[in-house]
C-alpha cells in the first residue's frame, strides 16, 4: 500500500465510525421511552409480595398484606370484658302451700304477658333481697307477706303486686290485689244473687263460719245478693219459712257437725246451697248432691262426681294483673283493686246465655263497687 492511500482510508474509517455513532445515538433517542417502560416492567416484576402470615389452627386467623408502598396490618380482636347486663325478668313469689289452682292462674297470665314485653318469668317459694338485681322488672307475691313493703322502699326501680295479703298500704311501686279479706263477702253476695236467680220459690242456702268475724261478712252478703234479685223472697207454698237460709258450722272436718248443718237446711226445703271454699269438703259436697240439691261453690273437687253442681264462684287476681299490666310495665303502680270474680263449671240447662250475661254484669258492677255487698237489715 503506498504511502498516499493512507489518508484515504483514515477518511473512510472516521467517516463509517461517525456514520455509526450517529446511527446509534438516534436509536437511543428513539426508543428512549420504551427503554424506561421496559425498566419499569422488570423492576415491577422483580417486587415479590410477601406470603400471608397465618396464626395457628385454633385461634382467630390474621392475615398481613402488602403493597408496593405501604402495609396494612390486622389485629387479632380481643374479648369483650364488660360484664353481662342481667336478664329482664318476672318473679312469682308462690310459698309452700300456696292454692295451685291460683298459682297455675297467675303463671298462665304472667307467662303470656312476660313473653309478649321479652320478659322471662322465674316462680319462687322465698324472695330475698339478693333476688331483686337490676333485670328484675316486676314480683308478684302471693301470702304470706315477705317483707314486701320494705323491699319496695329500697327497690324503687321494681314493681310490686301483693296478691291477697292484709296489712299492706298501696305506695308508688306496690299494687295490692284482693287486700282485706280476698272478696269473699263478693263472693258470696253474686252466690246468692245466682241462686236465687235459678232456684224456684228463692228457696236457697248457706253454710257458713261459726266464728264471730268471717261468719256474719259471707252469711248477711249471700243473703244480700239473693234478696237483689228476689226483694222479700216470699215462698209461695209451704214450709213458708224465710228465705234465705244460712246455717253456721263449727267444724268442717267433722262429720257430726256438717251433717248437722246440711240436715237443717235439707229440712226447711232448701233446693240451692252455697258452700264458701273455707268449708268445703268432698264429704259435705257429696252428701248434698246425694240429697239433690244444686250446689255452689269455688270449684269441684277433683275426683268427685257432683252431677248437680250449678257453677264455680272462684276469685281470678290473674285478670287484676291483665289490667294493671300496662301501667306496670310503664312503672306506675299504687293501685288496690278487689279481685275479679269469674263464674266457671256452670250448668246450662239452668244458666241461660240470658242470665249468664246479668251475672257478668254483676261480676263488673261489684269489681266497680257499684253495688256493696254489704248486709241489709233483717225484715
Amino acid at each position: 500500500m503506498n504511502k498516499q492511500s493512507i489518508p484515504h482510508l483514515t477518511i473512510t474509517m472516521q467517516s463509517l465510525f461517525h456514520s455509526w455513532n450517529k446511527h446509534f445515538f438516534c436509536f437511543l433517542k428513539t426508543n428512549l421511552f420504551v427503554l424506561c417502560l421496559l425498566g419499569l416492567l422488570v423492576a415491577a416484576c422483580s417486587q415479590t409480595p410477601p406470603t400471608p402470615t397465618r396464626v395457628k389452627e385454633g385461634t382467630l386467623t390474621a392475615i398481613v398484606e402488602a403493597s408496593l408502598t405501604s402495609s396494612v396490618s390486622i389485629k387479632t380482636p380481643t374479648p369483650d370484658s364488660s360484664p353481662t347486663p342481667a336478664q329482664s325478668m318476672v318473679i312469682l313469689v308462690a310459698p309452700s302451700g300456696s292454692d295451685q289452682a291460683l298459682v297455675a292462674g297467675l303463671k298462665t297470665v304472667l307467662d303470656e304477658k312476660a313473653a309478649s314485653s321479652g320478659l322471662s318469668l322465674l316462680v319462687k317459694e322465698t324472695l330475698t333481697a339478693s333476688d331483686l338485681h337490676p333485670g328484675v322488672r316486676l314480683v308478684v307475691a302471693l301470702p304470706p307477706d315477705s317483707g314486701l313493703a320494705a323491699m319496695a322502699l329500697v327497690n324503687s326501680q321494681i314493681q310490686f303486686v301483693a296478691v291477697e295479703i292484709d296489712g299492706l298500704q298501696p305506695t308508688p311501686n306496690l299494687s295490692l290485689v284482693g287486700a282485706s279479706g280476698g272478696g269473699l263477702d263478693q263472693q258470696a253476695f253474686l252466690a246468692g244473687y245466682l241462686a236465687a236467680m235459678v232456684t224456684p220459690d228463692w228457696r236457697v242456702g248457706v253454710i257458713n263460719p261459726a266464728d264471730d268475724n268471717l261468719g256474719p261478712l259471707i252469711r248477711d252478703a249471700f243473703k244480700n245478693g239473693a234478696r237483689y234479685f228476689c226483694g222479700l223472697c216470699k215462698p209461695a207454698y209451704p214450709p213458708f219459712v224465710i228465705y234465705p237460709q244460712a246455717m253456721p258450722l263449727d267444724n268442717p272436718s267433722d262429720q257430726a257437725s256438717w251433717q248437722v248443718a246440711a240436715d237443717n237446711l235439707l229440712g226447711k226445703s232448701v233446693q240451692t246451697v252455697y258452700v264458701p271454699p273455707l268449708l268445703s269438703s268432698p264429704e259435705l259436697l257429696d252428701y248434698l248432691d246425694r240429697a239433690k240439691v244444686n250446689l255452689i261453690g269455688a270449684q269441684i273437687p277433683s275426683g268427685l262426681k257432683v252431677g248437680h253442681w250449678l257453677a264455680s264462684i272462684r276469685p281470678d287476681p290473674a285478670l287484676a294483673l291483665a289490667q294493671l299490666w300496662l301501667d306496670l310495665m310503664a312503672g306506675k303502680g299504687g293501685a288496690s283493686l278487689a279481685l275479679p270474680l269469674v263464674v266457671e263449671d256452670a250448668d246450662n240447662s239452668q244458666l241461660s246465655v240470658g242470665k249468664m250475661r246479668l251475672i257478668q254484669e254483676m261480676i263488673v258492677n261489684l269489681a266497680q263497687e257499684r253495688i256493696n255487698p254489704d248486709p241489709v237489715p233483717e225484715p
